[in-house]
């Protein structure tokens, strides 16, 4: 499969990797056309030119209700669990897209709103759901609340059980997930700043949705035993695991050419549960893309 050469595992590719033509057209000997592209846009366009059909329209043509349950069944396949499969297909996703931009609410793409915010793919949603343990989960902050559609996904994951707090940096982008989270009936109480003093370690859930250099800002956030999902930058010891033709080595030729180069183009989500102040590692899924750091903008 033609995904980036690279060792750190596991990589978001290997579960939505980019197909080639060949490929294509061997999963679509045995697979209806949803299943075989993974839904990527890239792939649906190379199954168009072997099928001779407009597969993208095809599938735009598809009830709404339909498209759902044909991503649920694209995440099932790739082995995403039920609860996280049945969470995001349960959002109505073309509801947190801006105005022309819903007909791609079920395909596995992000979606761009403005100021560099965009929705992130479902597919890498899923994933980050995946990693959460959904046990004892009362009190959520969303770091990059965006258009909202991140924490509708969280609710559903939930149960709609916890309390939903969102930050983001950008007022007119949070007002409009909030907006959002509320026209879809979900509650959330969108916070002004994170350095409300109110806020320090009383959240089990903290999770960010833009690319970080380190986690250590967010820590102080979440209560004892609670859990914090932040996409990261790769430390200097993952860099150096790679070998010397690799994609990312090949891209960045030295550690410092990464971190003083586009290294939001290659982050690690990293989940950890915090233990009497120690790191407790639950997941970590490499090759992922997010949006700037959002904290101070």
């Amino acid at each position: 499969m033609s995904k980036l050469n690279t060792l750190l595992r596991p990589d978001y590719y290997d579960y939505f990797p980019l197909l080639t033509h060949e490929e294509v057209k061997a999963r679509l000997h045995d697979l209806p056309v949803h299943l075989a592209t993974f839904l990527e846009p890239q792939n649906l366009e190379i199954s168009s030119k072997i099928t001779g059909r407009d597969e993208r329209r095809s599938f735009l043509n598809t009830p709404l209700e339909n498209q759902r349950r044909m991503l649920g069944e694209v995440l099932a396949s790739v082995g995403v669990s039920p609860a996280a499969a049945g969470a995001v297909c349960a959002v109505r996703r073309e509801r947190f897209a801006p105005p022309g931009a819903d007909d791609a609410a079920y395909f596995n793409v992000s979606i761009p709103i403005a100021d560099g915010s965009c929705l992130s793919a479902p597919g890498l949603v899923a994933l980050m759901l995946d990693q959460i343990p959904q046990g004892c989960i009362d009190h959520v902050l969303e770091v990059g609340l965006g258009s909202g559609y991140h924490a509708a996904c969280i609710a559903e994951y939930l149960g709609r059980s916890a309390v939903i707090f969102g930050y983001e940096a950008q007022g007119e982008i949070g007002q409009l997930g909030r907006g959002n989270l509320l026209g879809e009936g979900y509650s959330v109480t969108l916070l002004d700043s994170l350095s409300e003093t109110d806020t320090t370690g009383q959240y089990d859930l903290v999770y960010a949705t833009f690319a970080n250099r380190s986690s250590r800002p967010l820590r102080q956030f979440v209560r004892e035993g609670g859990t914090l999902q932040v996409p990261r930058a790769i430390s200097e010891r993952e860099y150096l695991t790679e070998n010397e033709d690799s994609w990312l080595r090949t891209e960045f030729s030295t550690f410092d050419d990464y971190v003083t180069g586009n290294w939001r183009n290659f982050l690690c989500i990293e989940t950890v549960r915090l233990i009497e102040g120690a790191d407790r590692l639950l997941a970590r899924l490499y090759d992922v893309t997010f949006v700037p750091d959002r904290l101070s903008s």
